[in-house]
């Protein structure tokens, strides 16, 4: 990993393991051990530690007494609770987006609305993921209330991790899901705050039934379990 001079080290090995757990490098349950990681990276376990208390604040990690860090598991309940948080709160970003997006904002989205399709269609899993996520990050810019924006900051590793399991379960039928951005994207076209909220929440729903219902089948099936460990 290059760090870079002029940013805190502690948010950039924090910025490091969040990536390596939303796409499952660091698998939910596993530990990390600071030790290794501080050897791994080149730096001191001081920045460690302090990453690790920056992550335990996003839900991504727990700290397990005597025992350190670990990433946390993903069980049916915690899918169906963050999603009823995201959808809450991304509807919401939808409807102040269309309400205060300004021309290069809304003109940015319409951009990545395009990409989203372009590897929809070619069925690049990882490249959908990251464009969404880029579209999620511009939406709550476009809203202009820093208070909301600092909320969602905190469940954004989160609701990374979640898409990306949802987008890798869905071999051959990212199509059907743009179907709701071509929808969120007509709503902020023609400046309809409730019909871009609605299409969020449908999106959210489909994702999570998608998951619950498929990821048993799978060999995602290892990170989901019924219960709370």
């Amino acid at each position: 990993m290059a760090f870079n001079a002029s940013k805190n080290l502690s948010d950039q090995i924090a910025d490091y393991l969040v990536e390596q757990v939303v796409s499952l490098k660091i698998a939910p349950g596993e530990r990390i051990m600071e030790e290794k990681l501080s050897k791994e990276l080149g730096v001191s376990r001081s920045p460690v530690r302090e990453a690790f208390r920056i992550l335990e604040q996003t839900g991504l990690v727990e700290m397990i007494p005597r025992c350190g860090i670990r990433a946390r598991a993903i069980t049916e309940k915690s899918v169906e609770d963050y999603c009823d948080m995201f959808s809450l709160l991304l509807g919401h970003v939808a409807r102040r987006c269309i309400e205060h997006g300004t021309d290069d904002e809304v003109r940015a989205l319409k951009e990545i609305y395009l990409e989203m399709e372009t590897h929809a269609r070619k069925d690049d899993h990882e490249r959908f993921h990251a464009a969404l996520i880029r579209c999620v990050e511009v939406a709550i810019e476009a809203t202009g209330n820093p208070v909301l924006e600092q909320v969602i900051r905190t469940i954004m590793p989160n609701l990374k991790r979640f898409q990306y399991i949802a987008i890798l379960l869905k071999a051959g039928s990212l199509t059907d899901s743009f179907e709701y951005f071509r929808v969120i994207l007509d709503a902020l076209v023609h400046k309809d705050p409730e019909k871009g909220a609605e299409a969020i929440k449908a999106y959210i729903e489909n994702e999570m039934k998608i998951t619950l219902a498929h990821v048993k089948d799978s060999d995602l099936a290892q990170y989901i379990v019924n219960h709370e460990n």
